[in-house]
């Protein structure tokens, strides 16, 4: 990818190292954009979003809402806050935008963002655990970008193949997963390097947890760990921790799980996420019922 100073600083340049997955490149270039558009606007959301930065997000979404007029960039914007909601859970929500999303691209002809559109459907479905249907989107996605070999097509579909392994993880066909999540890693690690490939390296280090590869697990662990506390991506950094500390009490170190136990349940409970905080509790129980404290597994 060409360096920051060698581009042409236009809000459609950022938003095509977007596409790409070249996040850190295209916040350093948003910064060289002296005219604060609502296309440049919309596009600093993707990014606040992209870092779990989700408050400042909204915040952007919500000033330039009223301004984002033009298709494209209406567009852009209804994919921008589906995308913002589904990391708030919302999901209706986040359906309904992925949707208007889709219809503008193909009333504006471009099929590579419908493809982006489809894609960020079947992720909702397979976060609702719809997994079919998940599937059937996730499939359409690789056909619409299946003659496109360019940047952003790849890390498109390196995404796709990581929700897929994720179906079929959650399915119990833990072949099928490990061999999605084998490409997700190659092509990830290779095109974006950051955020989502951190994310496919805690799926694939749950597979290996899963199937009782322990050394495996903690060592996919502790390389998503080290992205997200480099980016402080904090959301995913929760998960990570509670599934690294899971790992060590199946190792029977106790020691070593404690203290990541106990950072994943602050982290939840710093962020607001219910969610993670009641699992991290779960994962405490479990560590205490296998030192045999039963007193406190039960409290």
């Amino acid at each position: 990818m060409p360096r920051v100073r060698e581009l042409q600083v236009t809000a459609s340049a950022v938003a095509d190292l977007i596409d790409a997955g070249q996040f850190v490149t295209a916040e350093k270039a948003l910064r060289n954009i002296r005219e604060r558009t609502p296309l440049a606007q919309v596009l600093q959301a993707e990014i606040e979003i992209y870092f779990s930065r989700l408050r400042e997000a909204e915040r952007l979404l919500d000033e330039v809402a009223a301004e984002a007029k033009d298709v494209d960039v209406a567009a852009r914007y209804a994919m921008a806050r589906g995308e913002l909601s589904y990391w708030l859970y919302r999901y209706e929500e986040a359906e309904e935008h992925f949707q208007i999303a889709l219809h503008f691209y193909k009333f504006l002809g471009d099929t590579f963002r419908q493809a982006v559109a489809l894609y960020n459907l079947g992720r909702l479905e397979r976060r609702r655990a719809n997994f079919q249907e998940a599937e059937r989107l996730l499939n359409c996605t690789l056909e619409q970008i299946e003659n496109d070999d360019i940047h952003r097509a790849e890390f498109l579909r390196g995404l796709v193949w990581f929700n897929l392994g994720v179906c079929h993880f959650e399915q119990g066909q833990l072949d099928q997963a490990e061999v999605f999540y084998a490409r997700a890693v190659e092509i990830l690690g290779v095109h974006e390097g950051k955020r989502y490939y951190g994310l496919v390296l805690n799926g694939l280090g749950g597979l290996h947890l899963y199937r009782g590869r322990y050394d495996e697990a903690i060592a996919a662990f502790q390389r998503a760990q080290c992205i997200f506390e480099k980016f402080g991506s904090f959301h995913d950094l929760e998960h990570v921790t509670n599934n690294m500390a899971l790992a060590w009490i199946w190792l029977g170190r106790h020691e070593r799980a404690q203290p990541l136990l106990q950072e994943s349940l602050e982290l939840a409970q710093r962020i607001g996420d219910i969610k993670v905080a009641s699992i991290s509790m779960a994962t405490f129980a479990e560590l205490y019922i296998s030192r045999g404290e039963l007193k406190e597994a039960y409290a």
